[in-house]
């Protein structure tokens, strides 16, 4: 057969078409190969399974919100979304399942439970200047809020709009809150700050509804994870920063852990307002607490009988201070756990939403 150079270069140029499986199988391997390598720093630039966006994410809005109060002059929230079983409501017009169901911005913020979180200015005294500073963010996809980290927080907010649609209706939604105050300091936590954890693990949102709406109900969350597994933040009670709870070289080589390094137990529990008589509250207070007259953290001074003077202030009694003239706490020195669910218990006394709640603060007793 005779092969002329037209020829050659025609079956030159069909052989160098496509690749054969085996070319094809090698590149796979090699990129296979390359991603292996590659994952453990793309792991380190997200902290860990994201932990560290997380974090990063969380301390840059608490630190904001704090910047915000001392540029502004004014009170500054970072709110919380929390179960809605823990969100307070009070309306003339309405419930709050339909609520939540009628108001896009409300039903939204059913799919951010234990995730989602945005920064908000309140009212000036005679002045409205209640105002959404950000849209509600939520953490990175994975990551959650404990909810008694949430119930353990020492403010709550009462807002009457979402952020959006703007405008006044008849309805007040009471949300958990952290406040700094016009000169950035942190309110209510006392001089042992406020601790919040950011736990691996995703939330399920509420099924879907008519018309592709969450159904009002809780989020599926899932179990709390140890203290030592949790990533830990701390918001100094003096200063208002925020900031990352770590372990320090000698720490780790003292075979120290994260529950030596936060307060998990040592918390005093105070009531400082009250939207009944609080000899009244404290009949309440027997039917929520298992072996409430059995309690050795319960302080019976904390309606001191030589202080009745209730003056009510508006709808709430608020609580007198001792002889010292401050206030008595209501449980002294408590697990932290068991604070939480103390607080969490009394804001859900919901039919007193209209006179104002109760109001509760948790303060780590060092």
């Amino acid at each position: 057969m005779n092969y002329s150079p037209d020829n050659l270069k025609s079956e030159r140029s069909s052989r160098s078409k496509g690749f054969t499986l085996v070319e094809l199988l090698a590149v796979v391997a090699i990129m296979l190969l390359i991603l292996k390598l590659t994952l453990p720093t793309l792991d380190g630039l997200l902290g860990k399974n994201g932990k560290g966006m997380a974090r990063g994410q969380l301390i840059g809005d608490l630190n904001r919100a704090r910047s915000l109060a001392l540029q502004n002059g004014e009170s500054v929230y970072v709110v919380f979304m929390p179960l809605y079983s823990r969100v307070g409501f009070y309306s003339q017009k309405q419930n709050k399942s339909v609520y939540f169901n009628s108001n896009t911005a409300a039903n939204a913020l059913l799919g951010k439970q234990l995730t989602g979180y945005a920064i908000y200015s309140a009212d000036r005294p005679g002045v409205r200047t209640a105002n959404w500073h950000s849209d509600w963010k939520t953490l990175p996809e994975g990551f959650s809020f404990d909810s008694s980290t949430l119930d353990a927080l020492p403010h709550t907010v009462t807002v009457d709009f979402f952020k959006p649609p703007r405008g006044a209706t008849t309805s007040w939604v009471t949300l958990p809150a952290l406040k700094y105050n016009s000169r950035g300091v942190l309110e209510g936590a006392g001089l042992g700050g406020v601790y919040l954890s950011v736990s691996k693990g995703g939330v399920f949102p509420p099924g879907l509804g008519a018309g592709g709406k969450y159904l009002p109900e809780n989020a599926d969350w899932p179990e709390p994870q140890p203290v030592d597994d949790r990533q830990w933040l701390h918001v100094n009670g003096v200063t208002g920063r925020a900031g990352v709870v770590e372990l320090v070289e000698s720490e780790v080589e003292e075979g120290k852990t994260i529950s030596d390094k936060i307060v998990i137990s040592g918390f005093n529990v105070y009531i400082t307002h009250s939207p009944i008589l609080p000899s009244d509250l404290e009949r309440e207070l027997r039917a929520i607490v298992p072996g409430f007259d059995h309690d050795n953290s319960y302080q019976p001074n904390w309606l001191d009988s030589t202080l009745n003077e209730w003056v009510p202030n508006g709808q709430h009694y608020p609580i007198p201070g001792g002889r010292d003239e401050k206030l008595n706490p209501i449980f002294k020195n408590i697990p932290y756990a068991k604070a939480m669910q103390l607080r969490g218990d009394l804001l859900g006394l919901g039919r007193y939403a209209a006179k104002g709640g109760i109001r509760v603060w948790v303060v780590s007793a060092q």
